[in-house]
């Protein structure tokens, strides 16, 4: 915090993380949850939720404390987090646990962590993003519907389209856009 902002934002951030109350764990001598032992010891889990009955001020808090090394080391978040939100200078793993339609939600939920400034800059490793799905439900439906918009969207924008045995056994159970259609509807963004 010290070589990354000023004195002003190095203070909201102090303020943030003395604002956020977090709640108890007793571990004994084992490292597992015993309130029998007489040498326990206080431990604060690192997991906090934000939805729609967080106050402001709190997600605000949770926002500034999730962008130090101290905590939340998850911060499990709805929609109120999506939008406008920075939780980029720790972070490098996303899990979308609830999937929507739409592939631009899930990359702008994916966009919290991904921003220039990003820890993945800082420790050279790539952001780790989950999609998971319970197999053989309406889960996996949705969750290869979204992933086909997405790869549709990403050819119609200029991604070479490949066609190699790996990713025809990955894709073998889905249907295919024809070379022919992709290279009529891509965008061609080459600079003449």
């Amino acid at each position: 915090l010290a070589n990354k902002c000023g004195d002003e934002e190095r203070k909201m951030y102090l303020e943030a993380l003395k604002s956020i109350q977090s709640g108890e764990i007793r571990l004994g001598r084992r490292g597992e949850p015993d309130s029998n032992d007489n040498n326990e010891e206080n431990v604060l889990p690192n997991v906090r939720l934000v939805n729609g009955k967080t106050e402001s001020k709190t997600r605000q808090n949770l926002m500034l404390t999730f962008n130090t090394p101290f905590y939340p080391d998850v911060l499990i978040a709805t929609s109120v987090m999506a939008e406008g939100v920075d939780l980029h200078l720790n972070c490098r793993f996303i899990i979308h646990h609830d999937l929507c339609w739409n592939p631009s939600t899930l990359e702008q939920r994916t966009g919290r962590i991904d921003r220039i400034g990003a820890k993945v800059e800082q420790c050279g490793q790539p952001i780790n993003i989950y999609h998971p799905y319970i197999a053989a439900t309406q889960d996996e439906k949705m969750y290869k519907v979204v992933m086909d918009r997405a790869r549709w969207f990403n050819i119609l924008m200029g991604e070479k389209y490949e066609d190699s045995f790996e990713r025809t056994e990955k894709y073998s159970s889905r249907l295919n856009l024809p070379i022919k259609l992709v290279e009529q509807v891509s965008f061609k963004l080459n600079i003449v």
